[in-house]
C-alpha cells in the first residue's frame, strides 16, 4: 500500500509540474509575441528608422587602415573606403553592382585622412580624383560613373606632370613610364592592366620614358594612341583589361 501511495503522489506532482509548464509556456508566448508588434508599430512610426545610424552619421578613415592594407601598402581602395564609410554609418554596400559600374576604377589607390566627417562629405573625399559618383538605391550605396552609359573607350582620362604613379599616389616626377602611363588612365577608363603578358610582348618598349605629355580630359583611345604610337606598340582590351602588343605584330 505504501509503495502504491508513493507512485500516485509521484504521478500527482508529475502532472502538477506539466500543467504548470504549459501555462508558463503559454504566459511566454504571449509576452514575445506582444513584444514583436511593440517593435513593428514601433519601426512603422514616422522617424523609426533614426533608430539605426543612417547617410547623416560620421566617418572617419585614417591611416594606417589597418582593417584593410598591408604595413607596406600606402593607401587603400575606393572600393574598401567606401565600403567602410557604409559599414561605419550602418548603410548596406552594393559591392556587385558597383564593380559592374565600375570595373577597374575601384582599385585606385587614396589615402584619405577623414575624421568624424558627415557621410555625404566623406564618400565626396573618397571620390574626388576619380571619374565615380555615389548613388543611394533601394536603400543601397552603389558606386557609378559619371559617364554613364558612355563607352569605356571614350571617357575623358586625365595624365598630367608631375605625373602621379597608379600604385603610389604620393609618388611624383617629371617622367612617367609608358606602363605606368597606361595603368593611370586604365584605371580612369575602369580598366586593368595585365602587367606580366605585356611584357612579355613588347619587351623593353613599354618600360620607355614619356617626358612633358600633357592629358586633359582627352577620350581613353586618343590618349592610348599619343601614349603608345611613339613607342610602335599598340593594345588589346580583353576581359576589362589591356593588353599592350606590338605595333607590327
Amino acid at each position: 500500500m505504501r509503495k502504491l501511495f508513493l507512485y500516485l503522489m509521484a504521478g500527482v506532482v508529475i502532472l502538477i509540474m506539466s500543467i504548470m509548464g504549459f501555462f508558463v509556456f503559454k504566459i511566454s508566448q504571449n509576452m514575445s509575441k506582444k513584444v514583436m508588434e511593440a517593435v513593428v508599430e514601433e519601426t512603422s512610426m514616422p522617424g523609426a528608422e533614426r533608430r539605426y545610424p543612417r547617410e547623416d552619421g560620421l566617418v572617419s578613415l585614417m591611416p594606417p587602415y589597418k582593417e584593410w592594407t598591408r604595413e607596406r601598402q600606402v593607401g587603400i581602395t575606393i572600393e574598401q573606403a567606401a565600403h567602410s564609410a557604409c559599414t561605419q554609418v550602418g548603410m548596406k554596400f552594393d559591392l556587385r553592382t558597383s564593380q559592374a559600374n565600375i570595373g577597374a576604377i575601384r582599385h585606385t589607390t587614396i589615402a584619405p585622412e577623414i575624421e568624424d566627417a558627415p557621410f555625404e562629405e566623406a564618400m565626396h573625399e573618397i571620390l574626388a580624383e576619380t571619374n565615380v559618383v555615389h548613388e543611394i538605391e533601394n536603400d543601397e550605396v552603389v558606386l557609378v560613373s559619371i559617364h554613364g552609359k558612355l563607352e569605356r573607350t571614350r571617357w575623358p582620362v586625365t595624365l598630367m606632370p608631375p605625373y602621379v604613379g597608379p600604385k603610389q599616389p604620393d609618388d611624383r616626377a617629371e617622367r612617367i613610364s609608358v606602363q605606368d602611363a597606361v595603368m593611370a588612365i586604365g584605371m580612369q577608363a575602369g580598366f586593368a592592366y595585365r602587367f606580366q603578358e605585356s611584357i612579355k610582348n613588347t619587351k623593353s618598349q613599354c618600360r620607355k620614358w614619356i617626358y612633358a605629355l600633357e592629358l586633359d580630359g582627352v577620350p581613353f583611345d586618343e590618349a592610348m594612341e599619343q601614349i603608345l604610337g611613339p613607342v610602335g606598340i599598340t593594345y588589346e582590351i580583353d576581359d576589362d583589361s589591356i593588353v599592350l602588343v606590338r605595333a607590327n605584330g
